[in-house]
C-alpha cells in the first residue's frame, strides 16, 4: 500500500502541471479504473526496481524539460506495467475476479 501510494504521489505530481483539467479530469478517471490492477502489479513484482529506474528517468526527462522523452519514457513505462499485469493475470487467472456489478476485486498477498 505504501508503494501505491507513493507510485501516485510520484504520477500526479507529473500530471497536475499540465494546465488542461478536462484532460486531467480523463487521466484521473483512467487511474481510478486502473489502481485495482496496480495491486496486481506490486504483488506480481518481485522487485519494484525497475519501477523505481522508469520513475528517476522521467524524473531526470521532466526536470531537463525534455518533453518528447518524458513521453516516452512515461509510455513505456506504462506498457511495462501492463505487460506485468498481463502476464500475470494470466498466469494466476485467480488473482481478480469481477463481481456482478462489473468491479474488480484483486486478490490481496495473503489471499493469493
Amino acid at each position: 500500500d505504501r508503494w501505491r501510494e507513493c507510485n501516485s504521489a510520484f504520477h500526479w505530481l507529473a500530471y497536475d502541471v499540465v494546465p488542461k483539467p478536462r484532460l486531467l479530469k480523463t487521466v484521473r478517471t483512467l487511474w481510478n479504473a486502473v489502481e485495482p490492477y496496480l495491486r496486481v502489479y506490486v504483488m506480481a513484482t518481485d522487485s519494484l526496481t525497475e519501477a523505481q529506474d522508469e520513475h528517476r528517468m522521467l524524473l531526470q526527462a521532466i526536470t531537463e524539460n525534455d518533453i518528447t522523452g518524458a513521453c516516452s519514457l512515461l509510455r513505456l513505462h506504462l506498457l511495462n506495467t501492463f505487460d506485468i499485469v498481463e502476464a500475470s493475470l494470466r498466469d494466476d487467472p485467480e488473482l481478480a475476479k469481477f463481481d456482478q456489478y462489473g468491479s474488480i476485486h484483486v486478490a490481496t498477498a495473503t489471499e493469493s
